[in-house]
C-alpha cells in the first residue's frame, strides 16, 4: 500500500504529543498541555489571552477556563493592559519561567535524542517544519510572506 503523507504526519504529531506528555509527567509531574502554555508564554510575554489562544490554536474561552490552575500554582500573573483596560495581559512568574525553561530543555533533549536515533538531522528537520508552519499560519495568509 502507498504511504499516505497525511496519515503519517498526523500519526507523528499524535505520538510526539503523547511522548511529550509522558516525558514531562515522569520528569516534572506536569502534562504537556500545561507546559505548552508556559513555554508559549515564555516566548510571547506579556501576552493577551486572545493572542495566547491564537498561538496555541485554542479558543480564548479555553484559556479563561484553564487560567485559575496556573494562577493557583503561582506560574502566571494577570495584569490589566494599561493601553486597553478591558484586556488582560498574562505574564509568567519566576516559578513559571523556571518551569517553562525546565520543560523546554527536557523536551528538547528527548526529541533531539529521538531524531538522532532515527538518523534525522535536527536542524534541517526543524527548519522544514517551521517553513511549513509559516506557509500555514493565518498571519502569512493575510499578510503574505513574513
Amino acid at each position: 500500500m502507498k504511504t499516505c503523507i497525511t496519515l503519517a504526519i498526523h500519526e507523528m504529531v499524535w505520538r510526539m504529543d503523547a511522548a511529550a506528555d509522558g516525558i514531562l509527567l515522569k520528569a516534572h509531574g506536569i502534562e504537556f498541555e500545561l507546559a505548552r502554555v508556559l513555554m508559549t508564554l515564555r516566548v510571547e510575554q506579556p501576552c493577551s489571552q486572545r493572542r495566547l489562544a491564537a498561538k496555541l490554536g485554542i479558543t480564548p474561552a479555553a484559556i479563561t477556563r484553564s487560567l485559575p490552575r496556573y494562577l493557583e500554582a503561582g506560574w502566571i500573573v494577570v495584569n490589566v493592559d494599561p493601553k486597553q483596560p478591558r484586556r488582560n495581559l498574562l505574564q509568567l512568574t519566576a516559578a513559571g519561567s523556571e518551569l517553562a525553561d525546565t520543560c523546554w530543555q527536557t523536551l528538547e533533549t528527548a526529541f533531539h535524542d529521538l531524531l538522532s536515533e532515527a538518523q534525522i538531522a535536527p536542524e534541517p528537520f526543524t527548519e522544514s517544519i517551521l517553513r511549513i508552519c509559516t506557509l500555514l499560519s493565518p498571519e502569512t495568509k493575510k499578510e503574505g510572506c513574513n
